[in-house]
């Protein structure tokens, strides 16, 4: 992603979003349902804290943004990434924690 990004003129010195169509091989994925009273953040604890799963063979749009200038503060301290994806049936949508895309999955980047 990060490559076509600039092989389209996009510049990666500063924050931009991005859509994925199409079907994935795999996506892991949660939705926070946080205790208020739990003062404590860790990653793990913010995954866990409510639903979560894997999908396979899925038809999926993912609004995504990439920055790699963020890390912590809008993409995880482990990536440059920050990813929410919906199923085309809208029975479901969350936070992608990882991604294999299907083959004919799609990218779509900001006009330039």
């Amino acid at each position: 992603m990060f490559d076509t990004a600039k092989e389209k003129g996009i510049s990666v010195e500063k924050p931009f979003p991005f859509l994925l169509t199409g079907r994935t091989e795999s996506l892991s994925w949660h939705i926070i349902n946080w205790d208020v009273n739990d003062k404590k953040h860790t990653h793990k604890k913010h995954r866990l804290s409510g639903l979560n799963g894997i999908i396979n063979d899925t038809a999926v749009e993912i609004l995504g943004f990439y920055s790699d200038k963020h890390k912590g503060v809008f993409t995880h301290h482990t990536t440059n990434m920050h990813l929410h994806f919906k199923t085309q049936n809208n029975e479901l949508a969350g936070h992608v924690d990882d991604l294999v895309p299907g083959e004919k999955m799609i990218l779509k980047l900001p006009k330039q």
